[in-house]
């Protein structure tokens, strides 16, 4: 008899005990004692004789995709190449394969895995190009090929509405290249509608044979901390891009992802600016694109977005004034940092340029009365400076009477000074003869 859950993750062993139903008392402990040298040698015939290690025999994806809806073997030790023998038919809704050693590309009968939701190869040794050969699944929600050795670009030509349900793409720590296609983000139905007409629900699959769920997990990385998803909402969204090789600008089409919660295209080369289309995503609460070259300034629609809780900018080539708003000046100085044309709150260290700017609904700046005031202010203060050296030096260069008039009481102070200072210097010399007569007398 097989498990509808094929699940024997974290075992860490390089061989692994039978898992036989039911067992209690001594022969269950003693099963679970058991181990082998390699998974190679499992028998497919029955559960008695099956053993965990080293490949993944070419039976068991036979004998499991056909019979079982989930086959998890994550953080385990398996070694060698992904199996390229998935069957026509494959019942599979999810596989997970993280965690382990696994090398060669993705295998391409994993098309034959028409209705799998979660395909999780992550942390592996996996090589190759973007499997655009896997079109085909419409019921993919979760694809995580994270840590990896995957290279190339992602475009996916002559391929329309590709995995219209994807909620959650996680391509980091791998070596992806060349510029974003601006339709790979416009065929993610799922984040630009949502599933909120109804509750919140998990990925979570019945299994007949024993009446209980199986419920996904994977892990993401959100508001710059790795986190488990123990159970996966199904209106959870992200999209994971970072330490990369991604060069070019960022589609405006990423503004039509209304209902993403987590954006992080960090680590990569991606320049122009950023895109003013992201104020659009109203339930985003996580955004990074640090360390890349993005310029230019932030766009004021970034201070719309009430929901965002963590946001990285920094170690760009961003200038200007930081915009003002409900949100931005609450997170840290180190969001900003790195961005040596970049100035105002939160940052300690700016120079402080005119009266900040409110935004308008076609995303621009608009100057403020106050503005034109305080010009006004220096317009005022330098045409009263001139007019009033006017009105006292240029009577003096061309009327007689005035210089006269002006000079008259000009002279007389000018001679009392010097009386006064003649009538002291007589004095002390005065003083002087008389101390000198008497030092005289008294020798």
């Amino acid at each position: 008899m097989w498990d509808k859950r094929q699940k024997y993750s974290k075992n860490h062993l390089r061989g692994i005990s039978s898992p036989d139903y039911p067992k209690s008392g001594p022969d269950q402990h003693s099963a679970e004692r058991k181990q082998a040298s390699s998974i190679d040698g499992l028998v497919c015939s029955g559960p008695d004789n099956l053993w965990f290690t080293g490949t993944i025999p070419r039976c068991l994806i036979d004998k499991v995709t056909t019979t079982a809806g989930v086959l998890n073997l994550e953080n385990n030790q398996l070694t060698g190449t992904l199996p390229e023998t998935f069957p026509e038919g494959c019942a599979l809704r999810t596989l997970g394969l993280n965690g382990n050693w696994l090398e060669g590309h993705v295998p391409k009968s994993l098309a034959n895995c028409a209705n799998v939701e979660v395909l999780n190869l992550g942390t592996n040794k996996i090589n190759g190009n973007f499997p655009c050969f896997l079109a085909n699944l419409s019921s993919l929600r979760v694809l995580v090929l994270r840590s990896n050795k995957l290279h190339g670009n992602i475009r996916c030509k002559g391929i329309h509405n590709m995995w219209p349900k994807l909620q959650i793409i996680d391509l980091a720590l791998n070596n992806f290249s060349g510029t974003l296609p601006p339709q790979f983000f416009s065929q993610r139905k799922a984040m630009m509608d949502g599933a909120r007409g109804a509750n919140a629900q998990h990925l979570r699959y019945v299994v007949p044979m024993f009446g209980n769920y199986y419920d996904d997990s994977i892990i993401v990385i959100n508001k710059g901390m790795e986190m488990k998803l123990v159970k996966i909402l199904t209106i959870f969204t992200a999209i994971d891009f970072s330490n990369n090789n991604f060069e070019g600008v960022i589609p405006d089409t990423v503004g039509d992802l209304k209902f993403l919660y987590v954006l992080n295209l960090s680590h990569n080369a991606f320049t122009g600016s950023i895109p003013s289309s992201l104020g659009n995503l109203t339930q985003l609460g996580s955004l990074d694109l640090s360390w890349n070259k993005l310029g230019g300034s932030i766009p004021v629609t970034l201070a719309s977005l009430t929901f965002l809780s963590f946001l990285n900018l920094s170690y760009n080539q961003l200038v200007g004034m930081i915009p003002r708003g409900p949100q931005l000046q609450t997170f840290p100085e180190t969001s900003f940092k790195g961005n040596k044309g970049l100035w105002g709150a939160p940052l300690t260290a700016c120079c402080k340029k005119a009266e900040p700017t409110t935004p308008t609904s076609n995303g621009t700046q608009s100057y403020t009365e106050e503005d034109d005031e305080i010009n006004w202010v220096y317009i005022t203060a330098t045409l009263g400076y001139t007019v009033g050296f006017g009105v006292i030096v240029v009577p003096l260069l061309y009327s007689k009477r005035w210089r006269q008039c002006y000079y008259k009481p000009v002279d007389r102070a000018i001679v009392r000074i010097l009386h006064h200072r003649e009538q002291r210097a007589r004095n002390q010399r005065r003083r002087n003869n008389i101390n000198q007569l008497r030092r005289l007398q008294h020798h």
